[in-house]
């Protein structure tokens, strides 16, 4: 994997983020999403488990930042949020270039952390390094809450705002033969929020009934192709010219 050629192969796409409770469909904000080169490297899983077999993950998701915000901007002026993933590792090794290049985002910045399940010394450096990125005024998120691979107990530990709760217990609501245990779980992934005063956010939503069962948990904000497709910033730009009444930010009810 050559970086030279990845930034003229690496594309970024917007998912908008839902309000379920408008009845508008109301964009809270947008998470950054990488494509690869065509071929193998398309899909971001391929793309990112190649960068770190090479280990030069931080370099890529170092990239793949740089391209979101560019083309971000055309964005930016709606109001709207950018939700950004990052690794422990990245975190912990370039937040002072993270938090310099989102100065102009303050506020309408949140990061993601797409792993927390590390411990020892890794785990105090990734809590220092989000310290100062919260500190900074940015929000943080944890990515795919509920995937079995994630910690419960870093909603406790890590300074986030938000939960994101992964499409395999949203998708269990209507795909699985124990929808009835994925709801138990969901409701319980949504009063530990909420007692924590956390936002929560519901991923991959594919259908009606998903939906539906999302907002009789009491989930009020989420993103899926249901809702609408990742599209480059110009499509959502061109979409969105005339509708920003209908433009919030994540987190402001």
């Amino acid at each position: 994997m050559e970086l030279s050629r990845l930034k003229n192969n690496v594309t970024i796409v917007f998912q908008p983020i839902h309000d379920l409770v408008s009845g508008t469909g109301e964009i809270l904000g947008f998470e950054a999403l990488a494509r690869g080169p065509d071929g193998p490297l398309y899909f971001p899983c391929n793309l990112f488990r190649e960068a770190a077999r090479e280990r030069i993950l931080d370099h890529v998701e170092l990239l793949c930042f740089n391209l979101a915000l560019k083309n971000f901007r055309i964005l930016q002026h709606l109001g709207t949020s950018i939700f950004i993933n990052f690794s422990p590792h990245t975190i912990v090794k370039h937040y002072p270039e993270i938090i310099n290049r989102l100065k102009k985002f303050k506020g309408n910045a949140v990061i993601e952390l797409i792993e927390y399940s590390i411990t020892g010394k890794a785990r105090g450096e990734l809590l220092t390094a989000l310290g100062y990125l919260h500190s900074a005024g940015f929000r943080i998120a944890l990515d795919d809450m509920g995937n079995g691979d994630r910690d419960l107990g870093s909603i406790c530990e890590l300074p986030a705002d938000i939960i994101k709760i992964d499409r395999k217990i949203i998708q269990g609501l209507t795909k699985n033969g124990n929808a009835q245990k994925y709801k138990i779980m969901l409701n319980t992934l949504v009063g530990l929020a909420r007692n924590l005063k956390m936002i929560v956010i519901a991923e991959g939503i594919e259908t009606e009934i998903q939906q539906n069962g999302v907002m009789e948990a009491g989930i009020t904000m989420a993103q899926g192709f249901f809702l609408s497709m990742p599209k480059p910033a110009a499509f959502w730009a061109n979409q969105l010219k005339d509708e920003k009444s209908n433009i919030k930010i994540a987190g402001e009810r």
